[in-house]
């Protein structure tokens, strides 16, 4: 049995693709402090088919959360009952498991000791993330409509307390409040461990600091770490691209066009037409009512936090006040947005018309 178990369960949108590339990268300084960060081998059909490399355990895990621990495969099985030493998991997804799928997948791991690790990152840069992606995957919502949903579900977990977590349609509250999921972990018997990302202009290598401590690794022993050059695997997009991206997707379902296919577009015009260009534009942020939720949520959640650690149920790592950073919202030139859009629109359509001809 694994002597102490780390899983790392995100959220999405709290850089968890780029712990997990530092975690791949530092292999062999981890195992030296004893932790393993379990992979799969490729089989040599995947290598000769270029398959993406290996970053987490999220497929595993979730197959875990279900009463059918059979169908979790059969190598991260063999990882845990193969080691004794310190093990790290990691899979983003895992914060927005219901408490069902946590008691099932808390008795498969049947660690000695769990501590689980939550990156926590102010909802004022996830949501605007969350609502590009949401868009990426052909999607129409406008970010308006997309937080009024999202404040909807806020206050259907006022009217329920005890049974809002079990509802599928909660996701991002599921994940995105932190201090509740801190709890329904706490009351599995996990040690919790809470990491905030930096906000603002924090050096690259803090978030990864912070981690490797919620680890339990000792400051000289942290400096054995690096990070290496990495490329994003996650590149966002900017006001213009976003809202471009929107209006484009929005046509295409007009047109007949189911989700899938969009996705598809999607994802080649960020590639084709939005990647490449020297000037982004001026970067997707909230503001007005949707911004004034956001701080308000982040805030109810900090102080949530706040007592968590003074009561001693959590770790903290990092600074609560990353999580409502309270940073002036930086004025937009409409004129020039809407010049911007209107030259991406081009782009696109004419992207569209060559590539459908």
């Amino acid at each position: 049995m694994t002597r102490r178990l780390h899983l790392h369960i995100g959220p999405r949108k709290s850089g968890t693709t780029f712990l997990q590339q530092a975690l791949i990268s530092n292999a062999r300084a981890l195992r030296t402090e004893g932790l393993l960060y379990p992979t799969p081998g490729r089989s040599l059909r995947q290598r000769l088919l270029g398959a993406p490399r290996f970053l987490n355990h999220e497929k595993e895990l979730l197959a875990a959360c279900t009463s059918e621990a059979s169908s979790t495969p059969k190598w991260l099985a063999h990882a845990l009952a193969a080691t004794s030493g310190d093990i790290i998991l990691s899979g983003e997804a895992i914060a927005a498991c219901s408490p069902a799928e946590l008691d099932h997948l808390t008795a498969y791991l049947g660690a000695g000791e769990l501590n689980v690790i939550i990156t926590a990152r102010s909802l004022e840069a996830v949501i605007p993330s969350s609502w590009q992606q949401h868009i990426r995957n052909g999607r129409t919502a406008s970010l308006e409509a997309f937080v009024e949903d999202i404040a909807r579900r806020h206050d259907q977990r006022l009217l329920a307390p005890l049974t809002w977590a079990t509802e599928p349609t909660q996701g991002f509250w599921l994940a995105n409040d932190h201090a509740a999921l801190a709890e329904r972990w706490i009351a599995r018997g996990a040690q919790v461990s809470v990491v905030t990302v930096p906000a603002g202009s924090a050096p690259a290598d803090t978030l990864w600091q912070r981690f490797l401590r919620a680890l339990g690794l000792s400051n000289a022993a942290i400096e054995a770490f690096t990070i290496p050059n990495m490329q994003p695997v996650h590149v966002g997009l900017t006001a213009p691209e976003a809202l471009t991206l929107r209006e484009i997707i929005w046509q295409l379902e007009c047109g007949g066009i189911d989700r899938s296919e969009r996705s598809l577009w999607a994802r080649r015009l960020v590639k084709d037409v939005f990647r490449g260009r020297p000037q982004h534009g001026t970067a997707l942020q909230l503001t007005g009512t949707e911004l004034h939720r956001a701080r308000q949520w982040a805030a109810d959640d900090s102080a949530q936090l706040a007592k968590l650690v003074e009561d001693a149920q959590i770790s903290l790592y990092g600074d609560l006040a990353d999580l409502t950073p309270g940073e002036i919202v930086m004025e937009i030139d409409q004129a020039q947005l809407s010049r911007q859009i209107t030259d991406l629109g081009g782009r696109c359509i004419a992207y569209l018309q060559g590539a459908r001809s």
